[in-house]
């Protein structure tokens, strides 16, 4: 999922970080800046020291910086720029856990896994039966069976995929 922050001049945003969170990039607003050059910083868990992450300037043709940062839940981080009078965006994406959510599956998956498996039906105009062979009473309809690398990347993108719709709604 996308992330953004316009960090705008004089001004310091804060936050204790709920969702681990990953900057890929520092972009100059070209409609609010002047000549100078603009500092881009980070503070992390309070300890007062200053971080600079890039350096923009209009005047050199450093527009934007290219940047992999990732942000832990629970630290405590402060954005701010200092010199010139423009402002920068910080764009990238929310970090989400996959190794964790995969695990619970997993759990999941082996406590039920003594229980009775439902038969499968494929979605479309009307539902058909999947039999226990895999063949379908359609010809478009297609299962993959068994334990695969195939498998775990599908499972792997539905989970992906639920994460988002999760996040969506």
């Amino acid at each position: 999922m996308f992330w953004g922050l316009t960090l705008e001049p004089f001004k310091r945003y804060t936050k204790t970080v709920d969702n681990p969170f990953h900057i890929s990039a520092a972009v100059l607003d070209t409609s609010t800046c002047d000549d100078e050059i603009v500092r881009v910083i980070v503070e992390v868990d309070d300890n007062e020291t200053e971080t600079i992450i890039a350096n923009l300037s209009r005047k050199h043709g450093v527009l934007q910086s290219q940047l992999d940062l990732q942000f832990e839940s629970g630290s405590h981080v402060a954005f701010y720029t200092q010199g010139g009078n423009s402002s920068v965006h910080l764009s990238g994406y929310i970090v989400f856990d996959i190794d964790e959510d995969m695990e619970e599956d997993d759990e999941e998956e082996n406590e039920s896994s003594d229980e009775e498996t439902p038969a499968l039906t494929v979605a479309g105009s009307a539902k058909r039966k999947i039999d226990d062979a895999g063949a379908s009473t359609s010809k478009k309809a297609k299962v993959i069976a068994g334990a695969s690398p195939k498998n775990s990347m599908r499972k792997l993108s539905q989970k992906i995929g639920d994460k988002l719709a999760r996040i969506e709604d």
